[in-house]
C-alpha cells in the first residue's frame, strides 16, 4: 500500500499486537493468580478433560478413607474397652483366689464378695460405654461391622466380640461361699482367656483396616500430584512472562498509541523544550545536557538506579557522539540483552535511552523553529 494520510497500516499492526499482548497478559495474571496453567477447557481441553475425572476419582477415595477413619475408631474402642475389661478380670481373680484360702472367715468372705461384684458391675458399665457412632461391638448381641475398603464397593468385614458378663460366664459368681469361689475360679480363668482371644480378633480387623487405609492416602497423594503435573502453573516461568509481555505492552503504546505532536511536546529534544531552557538561561544558549523533569519521572518509572547513573538525556547524546547513526541499533542491543537477562530495570533504562535517540535524530533532522 502507498503512502496515506487517512490510513496509518503501522498503527493498525501495532493495535493488532497489542491486544495480542493483552490477552497474553491477562491469562498470566490469572495462572498467577489461581496457580493453575489450565484454568478451563480452552486452555487445554484434554488435560482438563483428564484432570476432571481424576478430581472426580480422588472425592470418592477420600470418601472412603473417611469410612475407613470411621471404621478404625468403631474398632479401637472395642479394644481399648476389651483391654480395659481384661485388667477388670485380672483383679477380679485375685479376688477369687483370696476367697479360695482355707479358713477365712465368713466377714472377710463377705468383704471379698462385695469386691468381686462391684468390680464385675464396673465391666458391665464399661460394656455398655464402649460406643462410637451409635455402633458398639462389645456389648451382648453386638452386630458385625461393615467397613467400606474400596471405592468398587469392596468391604473389610469385622466380626462383634461380645464381652457382657453373661457370654463370659461370670454372671452368678460368688464368693461369700467356698464352693462358690471355687466355681469362680474356673469361670474366671475361662473369662480371661475368651477375652484374649476376642480382643486378638478385634487387633487383626484394626490392623487391617489401618493398613487400607494408609494404602488409601498415598493413593489419594499420588493422584493429586497427577492432577498438579497436568494443570499447575510454573510461578517461576510465569513471572518472568508477566514481566516480559508488561514492557511489551508498555513499548507498542508509547511508540504506536501516543499522539506524535503529545510525543514530541514533552520530549527533551522539542524546540519547545530547548526553547525554555534557553529563556530561563538568560539567552545564553543550551548548557549541557540535563535531565529535565519528564525525563526524570518516566526514570522513575522505569529504571530506579538513574538517582546514582548518568541520566537518559546525556547518556544518549553520549551514544550519539559515539556511535553516530549506528546508536539507534546499540541502544536497542543493550534494551534486548537486559530483556534476556531479566533485568526489568535496565531493560526499561535502555529502552528510554533508544527512544530519546530517536527524538534527537529526528529533530536533528526535521525540527524547524523554536515553538514559543
Amino acid at each position: 500500500m502507498g503512502l496515506s494520510i487517512n490510513t496509518n497500516v503501522g498503527a493498525f499492526v501495532a493495535l493488532q499486537q497489542l491486544t495480542k499482548t493483552t490477552s497474553q497478559l491477562e491469562n498470566t495474571q490469572l495462572r498467577i493468580t489461581t496457580g493453575l496453567r489450565v484454568n478451563g477447557p480452552k486452555d487445554d481441553a484434554s488435560n482438563f478433560s483428564i484432570a476432571t475425572r481424576l478430581r472426580g476419582d480422588i472425592k470418592g477415595i477420600e470418601s472412603v478413607k473417611t469410612a475407613l477413619s470411621t471404621g478404625d475408631s468403631i474398632v479401637n474402642t472395642a479394644i481399648q474397652a476389651g483391654k480395659a475389661i481384661a485388667d477388670l478380670l485380672t483383679d477380679m481373680k485375685a479376688k477369687v483366689i483370696q476367697a479360695n484360702q482355707s479358713g477365712l472367715d465368713s466377714a472377710s468372705r463377705t468383704a471379698l464378695n462385695n469386691d468381686f461384684t462391684s468390680l464385675r458391675d464396673q465391666l458391665t458399665t464399661i460394656v455398655v460405654s464402649a460406643e462410637f457412632n451409635n455402633t458398639n461391638l462389645i456389648t451382648s448381641g453386638a452386630s458385625t461391622l461393615t467397613v467400606l475398603s474400596t471405592v468398587d464397593g469392596s468391604t473389610i468385614t469385622v466380626s462383634a466380640q461380645s464381652m457382657d458378663i453373661r457370654t463370659l460366664g461370670i454372671s452368678a459368681s460368688v464368693l461369700n461361699t467356698s464352693l462358690g469361689a471355687s466355681t469362680s475360679l474356673t469361670a474366671i480363668n475361662t473369662a480371661i482367656n475368651l477375652i484374649a482371644d476376642k480382643l486378638a480378633a478385634l487387633g487383626s480387623s484394626s490392623k487391617r483396616i489401618e493398613i487400607q487405609s494408609e494404602f488409601t492416602q498415598q493413593l489419594v497423594d499420588i493422584l493429586k500430584e497427577g492432577v498438579g503435573n497436568l494443570v499447575d502453573a510454573d510461578l517461576a516461568e510465569e513471572s518472568a512472562r508477566l514481566q516480559a509481555l508488561q514492557i511489551n505492552s508498555s513499548s507498542v503504546c508509547r511508540r504506536w498509541l501516543l499522539p506524535m505532536p503529545a510525543r514530541r511536546a514533552f520530549s527533551p529534544c522539542s524546540s519547545r523544550w530547548r526553547s525554555g531552557r534557553k529563556a530561563q538561561l538568560g539567552g545564553r544558549g543550551t548548557p549541557a545536557p540535563s535531565s529535565p523533569p519528564v525525563v526524570e519521572r518516566r526514570t522513575k518509572a522505569g529504571a530506579n538506579d538513574m538517582a546514582t547513573k548518568t541520566d537518559i538525556w546525556s547518556s544518549a547524546s553520549l551514544l550519539i557522539d559515539r556511535y553516530g547513526e549506528e546508536s539507534l541499533d546499540r541502544a536497542a542491543d543493550k534494551a534486548k540483552e537486559r530483556l534476556r537477562q531479566v533485568d526489568i530495570e535496565g531493560a526499561a533504562r535502555w529502552w528510554l535511552i533508544f527512544s530519546t535517540v530517536k527524538e534527537i535524530q529526528r529533530t536533528e533532522r526535521f525540527d524547524g523553529e523554536p515553538i514559543h
